[in-house]
């Protein structure tokens, strides 16, 4: 197994984000679910009280066309840098 080139960047990658912050919203959705309920009846009647699950797994499944899409200014970063193995 062989690490990618350019492999320093992961921590700016888009899709790494989306991943983070769906697996957060999965995670936390009963905590957040709970200071929901403290949320005035308006936001609550606007908004579904399960809607930070499905956040979440949309985030999560967004990661993955996002990895596919490049990145120009980390790809131009990357290309730059001298390649060692």
């Amino acid at each position: 197994m062989e690490l990618v080139k350019g492999w320093e960047t992961a921590w700016r990658w888009v899709s790494n984000w989306l991943t983070v912050a769906g697996s957060f919203l999965i995670t936390l959705a009963p905590e957040l679910a709970l200071a929901f309920q403290q949320l005035p009846g308006e936001f609550k009647a606007a908004i579904p009280e399960d809607w930070l699950r499905w956040a979440g797994v949309a985030l999560v499944l967004l990661s993955v066309p996002a990895r596919l899409v490049r990145q120009q200014k980390l790809y131009a970063q990357v290309q730059n840098a001298p390649y060692t193995e």
